[in-house]
């Protein structure tokens, strides 16, 4: 049965390697040069156990890529040896998610407005946490200004 695609993102290193996130919970990556599907990560292998929402390659780690989902799940993945590598548990359905460049600053959107900031080196914890907006945050990202100082774009449905 075919799934809705809910992002499609490339990675910043592999060109050709493009990663699916699906409204039955998984996300495959697939070989754009060859067009052939990569890997599959369903709910069997660690994967997602509800709609998967939202995913991004790492900008600094060629072997990382994070998704989030309705299960309340952020899921980390070995592209290169295809793998879930780590997964944490948040407290509400996730819509969105970004890495800032530095490869370790994780921004997160949910369902209920909030947005939260995790530190994927230290904790699964987030270290920050501000409601947003009163629906669902379905987009947001980092935005650079400068080298020093970043900014965040929050997307919300109305």
């Amino acid at each position: 049965m075919l799934q809705a695609i809910n992002q499609l993102q490339f990675s910043r290193y592999r060109r050709n390697l493009l990663a699916g996130a699906c409204d039955d919970g998984s996300l495959y990556t697939w070989d754009t040069n060859t067009k052939t599907q990569m890997c599959c990560f369903n709910t069997g292998s660690g994967g997602h156990s509800a709609p998967c929402t939202g995913l991004v390659f790492s900008p600094f780690n060629q072997m990382l890529l994070v998704s989030v989902g309705l299960d309340a799940n952020i899921v980390f993945y070995d592209v290169v040896s295809n793998k879930v590598v780590k997964s944490m548990a948040s407290a509400d359905p996730l819509t969105s998610v970004d890495l800032l460049v530095d490869g370790s600053t994780l921004l997160v959107g949910s369902s209920r407005g909030r947005v939260l900031v995790y530190d994927i080196r230290k904790t699964s914890q987030p270290v920050s946490s501000s409601i947003a907006h009163q629906s669902a945050v379905n987009r947001l990202q980092f935005s650079s200004n400068s080298p020093n100082s970043y900014k965040v774009l929050v997307f919300i449905a109305l």
